[in-house]
């Protein structure tokens, strides 16, 4: 046996039998290739060696005393913690009603007696295997199907977040949007039309903001020094050339590509108001174009 193959974890096989030379015999071929071997003479044995350690297959012998093969393997089957043990009965049955009885129990195959080294050892090395790999896979499904679940559930709560943001801005009186350090719409919210009469689609084709609010409208320099500029009283004139007060809050952050978020706040009939006291009133524009 190689240093590896002395460091991989060994299978663990349970052989029950009521024939001493018979687990003598099948003892000394498996435990010669480094499996864990474990004797049970009966089946009583064998299903309270299964209840406090699973193997990783059995070698079950059909002709026993009390309780035959066929009685432990269905009750194994049975068993949650141990229906997916493999199951090799050990025999020198050789009527086919007999070995389809076996199958349709849940064994996976059948050793016939007498033993013959190189078949037992074939035998048990390849369900070991197929074993081994079908583990692997119910495991890789089983993260699979987690991954899918969280992705579900992690989409689900992005769907509510983004009905809730659109929710929310489009029941609120204020006017959001972003721009870029240029100046540039990267998003607008639904409602901006209230005051600026452009649809959020014809403001984010605009361009710049400079054209909607004008050159000087903040000073760059200062909100990145502050990283906000509050409750700035801006004129704006909208597409139907009516002139806006606005009471506007700038913002530095970093969200959707934005740089700069901007919140407008229509107090033109406040202001309309005040200015009437002192016989003002606001001017208006022929015609005004953010392109």
């Amino acid at each position: 046996m190689s240093e590896q193959e002395a460091d991989t974890p060994k299978a663990r096989i349970l052989i029950v039998d009521d024939s001493p030379a018979n687990l003598q015999l099948l003892m000394g071929i498996l435990a010669a290739q480094g499996y864990a071997v474990h004797p049970a003479s009966e089946g009583e044995l064998a299903l309270r060696f299964v209840h406090s350690t699973l193997p990783d297959l059995i070698l079950l012998d059909i002709l026993m005393p009390e309780m035959d093969g066929y009685q432990v393997c269905q009750r194994l089957k049975a068993d949650q913690r141990a229906c997916d043990i493999p199951i090799i009965f050990l025999t020198a049955v050789t009527d086919p009603h007999d070995k389809a009885k076996g199958f349709q129990l849940g064994a996976v195959d059948y050793i016939t007696k007498p033993f013959q080294a190189e078949e037992v050892l074939a035998r048990v090395s390849t369900h070991l295997s197929l074993h081994i790999m079908r583990k692997r896979v119910e495991a890789q499904n089983a993260q699979l199907q987690r991954e899918i679940s969280e992705r579900q559930q992690a989409e689900a709560a992005l769907r509510e977040s983004e009905e809730l943001h659109r929710l929310t801005l489009g029941n609120i009186s204020d006017a959001v949007f972003l721009t870029d350090d240029t100046g540039a719409f990267t998003f607008v919210c639904p409602n901006a039309d209230a005051i600026f009469g452009y649809t959020s689609q014809e403001l984010e084709a605009s361009g710049n903001i400079a054209r909607l609010l004008g050159n000087g409208f903040f000073d760059p320099a200062e909100l990145d020094a502050v990283g906000e500029i509050s409750n700035i009283e801006r004129e704006i004139v909208d597409k139907a050339g009516n002139v806006h007060c606005a009471l506007v809050t700038v913002k530095r952050v970093s969200v959707k590509g934005g740089t700069r978020l901007f919140t407008c706040r229509d107090i033109t009939e406040r202001k309309r108001a005040d200015m009437a006291r002192f016989g003002s009133a606001l001017p208006r524009v022929v015609s005004a174009d953010p392109g």
